[in-house]
C-alpha cells in the first residue's frame, strides 16, 4: 500500500506496522494493537496471517470489487456458489 491511496480499513494497520504509529482515538488504538499481530506486511503490501493458508492478501474496497465483478463476469470461469466463490477468490492472490 503507498501512503497516496486513499484511507481505507487497512491504513491504521499498515502504519502501526511500518511505522509504530496509532490513530489518536483511544478505542481504535486499543483494537489496532490487539489485533496486529493478525497481520504482517511483505513488500509495501498488507497480509492477513491464515491458520491453515498461506498469506491472505489484503485488498482495498476498489480491489475487491474489481475482483468480484472479475469472477462475476465469467471470466473465471461460471458462476458458483457464494463459498465456492470466496474459495476461488482467495487462490487466485
Amino acid at each position: 500500500m503507498q501512503i497516496s491511496e486513499t484511507e481505507n480499513w487497512m491504513t491504521p494497520y499498515f502504519r502501526y506496522l511500518v511505522d509504530g504509529s496509532l490513530p489518536e482515538d483511544a478505542e481504535k488504538a486499543k483494537r489496532i494493537k490487539k489485533t496486529a499481530g493478525w497481520y504482517t506486511v511483505v513488500d509495501g503490501r498488507l497480509y492477513r496471517r491464515g491458520y491453515s493458508t498461506p498469506y491472505l492478501r489484503c485488498l482495498s474496497p476498489e480491489e475487491a470489487d474489481y475482483a468480484l465483478s472479475e469472477v462475476h463476469l465469467g471470466i473465471c470461469g461460471s458462476h458458483i456458489g457464494g463459498k465456492n466463490l470466496a474459495f476461488k477468490i482467495m487462490r487466485q492472490g
